[in-house]
This record gives structure tokens, C-alpha cells and sequence, in this order.
């Protein structure tokens, strides 16, 4: 085993431990990946997370959008400029 591995490895093994056991399921069954995981563990509401999770599912997001969408999520809204058309 190679030193890569060896890393790989680790952190498999440190995301493993750092899901709830309850997300880790979820995305197994979902057919999400360990990134979709990594990037959901940001969401510090458990319903808001669970509601993510169904989203990437349903929209099938590749997991470089993953991280795209819970920034989204997690960033507040900035309302429209009003503009006054004179009317």
C-alpha cells in the first residue's frame, strides 16, 4: 500500500466517523457520494440538510456542484435594486 492510500484511507476513515450515521445511510441509499457528504456536513440545520440532501438527489448533482449549492443555500439573500421608473 502506497502512501496515497494509506491517506486515502485516513480520510475515509475521519469522514466516516465525522457523519451522523443516520446522513452516512441517507446518502448511501440516495446514491450520493462522499463529497455530496462533505459538503452537506456545512448545513448546521439537521431539517435543512435533510432537505439538501433530497434536492442534489432529485436534480442529480455531480459532486463539484455539490459544494455550489449548499453555498446557496447557505448564503443570504440579497433583495433586488429597486428602480424607480417614474410612473
Amino acid at each position: 500500500m502506497d502512501i496515497y492510500t494509506k491517506a486515502e484511507d485516513r480520510a475515509e476513515r475521519l469522514y466516516c466517523s465525522a457523519l451522523p450515521e443516520e446522513l452516512a445511510g441517507d446518502l448511501a441509499l440516495a446514491g450520493l457520494t462522499r463529497r455530496h457528504g462533505l459538503a452537506l456536513l456545512r448545513v448546521p440545520d439537521s431539517k435543512l440538510r435533510e432537505a439538501a440532501l433530497v434536492e442534489m438527489a432529485y436534480l442529480r448533482l455531480p459532486p463539484e456542484e455539490a459544494d455550489s449549492y449548499v453555498d446557496a443555500i447557505l448564503s443570504p439573500a440579497t433583495p433586488e435594486p429597486v428602480v424607480d421608473t417614474g410612473a
